[in-house]
């Protein structure tokens, strides 16, 4: 997965750098929106194909931060054992968690 991810952030990259040329006043206004709307394609096919997000990692790693800048247990989320066990194997849905309570 973070190889994947690492040669769509290239491919992304790539696309910013097409994207400042673009910006050149000697483009007439056509080929700029058809060259535009070609550049706004390829930017959604390259999210297209980035991996879901495992939203309880992201969860548990909101919590950590949280922890180590001191806040109070109240701010952080609650997450069940079984959740927190398979967060990197199962794409769990963070809607109904809930914030922890004293």
């Amino acid at each position: 997965m973070a190889s994947l991810h690492a040669q769509l952030k290239q491919r992304y990259i790539g696309l910013l750098i097409r994207l400042e040329k673009l910006d050149e006043p000697t483009i007439s206004e056509e080929p700029f929106r058809d060259e535009l709307r070609k550049l706004r394609e390829a930017r959604l096919l390259i999210e297209g194909e980035e991996p879901t997000i495992f939203r309880v990692v992201h969860v548990m790693a909101h919590n950590e931060l949280l922890m180590a800048k001191g806040y109070d247990d109240t701010d952080m989320w609650h997450v069940p054992w079984y959740k927190a066990l398979s967060a990197n194997w199962i794409r769990w849905d963070t809607s109904k968690l809930s914030k922890r309570s004293k």
